[in-house]
């Protein structure tokens, strides 16, 4: 396989890519059975196959923000029994709005299709106290904040 020119370094003991312009991350980071399975087990040890899949635009960095998508921390933050999200929107579109546990399992989900503007969705729900985490799904990306929960 001809791999695009890399620039590998060193930080906080993890390896970190940087790839020269004009090179897809898909041409760079690949699995390959030949070197090692592509695959995991769970807690059970049972065996499930690995898949990479791409996608033009994600939450990571800024990329969902240069689209006009936002997500503000909730307020207040840490909350008892009610709190409020925000987020924009600078195009119409379908969404979802989830919130789940640290252990991933989701606990409330509103969606619908919301015009471009600012909006704010209250919550009144009871969360058992903790670290929750909420998610704005739309088709420009996905963004995730962190709120907690009071006794």
């Amino acid at each position: 396989m001809n791999h695009p020119p890399i620039l590998p370094h060193i930080k906080n003991s993890r390896h970190d890519i940087t790839v020269q312009a004009n090179h897809p991350v898909s041409r760079i980071i690949v699995l390959d059975n030949e070197i090692l399975a592509a695959s995991a087990t769970n807690v059970a040890l049972s065996e499930f196959p690995l898949y990479l899949q791409y996608a033009a635009t994600t939450g990571t960095g800024n990329v969902a923000d240069q689209r006009g998508l936002r997500l503000h921390q909730n307020k207040p933050n840490p909350f008892r029994d009610r709190t409020i999200i925000g987020f924009e929107l600078s195009e119409a579109c379908d969404i979802a709005l989830r919130i789940f546990d640290a252990s991933g399992r989701l606990l409330s989900e509103r969606s619908g299709f919301y015009p471009a503007d600012k909006h704010l969705e209250t919550y009144e729900d009871r969360f058992m106290p903790g670290v929750l985490y909420y998610e704005l799904s739309t088709p420009f990306g996905k963004l995730t904040e962190r709120m907690v929960v009071m006794e």
